[in-house]
């Protein structure tokens, strides 16, 4: 494997990749509040690490928060999933 330095498309193509995934599973904690990190894992067919490294993140900008062994959107989660759904 040869690591390349990442030009500035690279990254924004980077950035909005995890952005996408972020809506994803905001989207996927909305639909299924109960699920543990392995079902969204397996829900939005991708690595548990990922998951759970996403779900920290938007922890900590407070777009969901934990409950009782499951995730939940705070209001804010519920408003950027609003946003998302306006033309």
């Amino acid at each position: 494997m040869i690591a390349r330095p990442v030009n500035d498309i690279g990254e924004q193509k980077l950035e909005a990749m995890a952005r996408r995934f972020e809506d994803s599973l905001l989207r996927g904690i909305e639909k299924n509040p109960e699920a543990s990190m392995r079902t969204l894992a397996t829900i939005l067919n991708e690595h548990p690490e990922k998951v759970r490294r996403t779900a920290l993140a938007l922890e900590k900008e407070k777009l969901i928060r934990k409950n009782r062994g499951g995730w939940q959107l705070t209001p804010a989660g519920q408003k950027e999933l609003n946003r998302l759904d306006m033309p």
